[in-house]
């Protein structure tokens, strides 16, 4: 298999782990010139990254839904259409005795896998925050401690609906698939650009506008399931969902001028885009109040209203950077216990999602995910306060999905 990459850094490491896990050999070679690559008869496949993710797509023959909707490729997969026999006799092929060959049509896919990588972890994060919410609720009601206020006065509509709000801080590309992995998740998604709100008004307009062209397509060629198809797929409800909208900030005022007055709305999950060195935290109105951090309600004789973070399922936060994997926003919800999904879930689990495309054979996660916890503990020297274990060791032991990635006593001491 041949790799194309724009960009290598230390992500292709990943297709290493996972080549010698599945006993696989393939040749990673950086081209100029994507045509280089992409002409070639042995070309089996390529990873795409920043800045050739959207104009990858003029050189290849068709592109998924979710890649035509971001208007963006990370993944070009190598098909292998239906055999088919040459008419014309000059572009025949012939074995020795003379016999016609048929020929296969190869056809280059382009694919999205970076929506992915954000849609399962997070989905994972809210079943999460819903388990949490319903342990705290029953540890209230066991010890007789929560107020009628707790539920009365919870937000409600007219309807006695309330709408869930994925927010997504950042305008760029990553953004963009971000939006679109909450928006499949069944959330209200929201962009926010906290330096330049224009650009996510822009992102929104543009996204919206795909969503549309897409579904319309699909209806054209395959009726109502095949709109539903294109918007992703992943959805109970695809067509019912509200289009991607964008508000000036992440403040109480700004989410219900965006989503109205007349709404009733809860955070949801937040995903931020931004680099570390940005420095991003989640407004205080987002986090539980101390008494709740731990999964316990408790009455709070200073405050005559539960706050809104009370009163709903506890936000589900994703944050893309992958190194540092301790930046701000981790360690604020490490800290008031959220749920949170560092950037190294993103990278794997749009990276198996990619080798899974190329191979058509399962992935081996556990051993990718162990090299690749192994690759970021590395990278962190700062020991945890009295512990023998570093401040990011310490954070993946207790982060789902990765506590068997660690070696067992036995195995480290050996």
């Amino acid at each position: 298999m041949i790799l194309y990459r724009g960009v290598l850094f230390c992500y292709l490491k990943l297709f290493d782990w996972a080549s010698c896990a599945l006993d696989l050999s393939f040749l990673l070679l950086a081209f100029r010139f994507a045509s280089e690559a992409l002409t070639r008869p042995d070309f089996g496949g390529c990873s795409v990254t920043i800045p050739h993710k959207e104009a990858i797509g003029t050189y290849l023959d068709k592109l998924s839904p979710s890649a035509s909707i971001l208007g963006a490729v990370n993944t070009v997969v190598v098909e292998e259409g239906e055999e088919e026999e040459e008419e014309e006799e000059d572009n025949m092929r012939s074995d020795s005795s003379g016999a016609k060959q048929s020929q296969r049509q190869r056809q280059l896919v382009g694919h999205n896998t970076d929506w992915l990588g954000i849609f399962k972890p997070m989905r994972a994060a809210l079943r999460q925050s819903a388990a949490l919410h319903s342990a705290r609720l029953a540890a209230a009601a066991a010890t007789k401690i929560q107020s009628d206020s707790a539920v009365d006065d919870a937000p409600t509509s007219s309807s006695g609906e309330v709408v869930r709000l994925g927010i997504v801080v950042g305008a760029g590309g990553t953004a963009r698939a971000a939006a679109y992995a909450l928006r499949s998740l069944g959330l209200q998604a929201i962009v926010v650009n906290p330096r330049t709100p224009a650009n996510a008004q822009a992102m929104a307009q543009d996204l919206n506008a795909k969503i549309e062209a897409a579904k319309a397509t699909a209806a054209a060629g395959a009726g109502a399931a095949g709109a539903r198809a294109a918007d992703g797929g992943d959805s109970k409800d695809t067509e019912a969902l509200a289009s991607v909208a964008w508000a000036e900030s992440i403040s109480e005022a700004s989410l219900t001028s965006t989503v109205g007055a007349d709404v009733a709305w809860e955070v949801a999950a937040v995903v931020s885009t931004l680099p570390a060195a940005a420095g991003f935290e989640l407004p205080e109105w987002l986090l539980p109040t101390p008494a709740h951090d731990s999964g316990a309600a408790a009455a709070n004789s200073d405050q005559s209203e539960p706050r809104c973070a009370d009163q709903s399922p506890p936000v589900a936060v994703l944050d893309v950077v992958y190194k540092p994997a301790r930046t701000a926003l981790v360690t604020q919800c490490v800290q008031h216990g959220l749920p949170i999904v560092p950037g190294a879930t993103m990278l794997l689990e749009q990276g198996l999602e990619q080798l899974e495309l190329w191979t058509r054979r399962t992935a081996p996660r556990p051993e990718v995910r162990a090299a690749l916890l192994a690759n970021v503990l590395a990278s962190d020297t700062v020991v945890k306060e009295g512990s023998s274990m570093s401040e990011t060791e310490a954070l993946f032991r207790d982060l789902p999905g990765w506590k068997d990635a660690f070696p067992s006593p036995k195995l480290a001491s050996n």
